[in-house]
């Protein structure tokens, strides 16, 4: 899954995910034990894209909390208009429309 800030990106801008989620290391965790994937270094820091790189334990319902639970913000920024978009790619290679 790829995540990338569009229209406005700068250094002060954040791409986070909250609940259920968070990062040991640059693990994906599920509920504090379950590895769902790795995210790149720095990923979703400013204008650094977020790439999470899913595994077996990814599945189409725990990706799909994953993707409800991301949320924007602003560090000391401006208050401009962003554009967010993301791109899932499955096992097979298939790939969304970007939204």
């Amino acid at each position: 899954m790829t995540v990338s800030i569009g229209t406005g990106a700068s250094a002060s801008n954040r791409v986070t995910f909250i609940g259920r989620f968070s990062l040991s290391g640059n693990n994906v965790l599920l509920d504090e034990t379950t590895v769902i994937g790795t995210l790149n270094a720095s990923g979703g820091v400013g204008t650094t894209l977020m790439i999470i790189s899913f595994n077996a334990a990814a599945t189409a319902s725990r990706v799909q909390l994953l993707v409800r639970s991301l949320r924007f913000r602003t560090i000391g920024g401006g208050a401009d208009v962003r554009i967010l978009r993301m791109t899932l790619t499955d096992g097979d290679r298939e790939t969304s429309i970007t939204a």
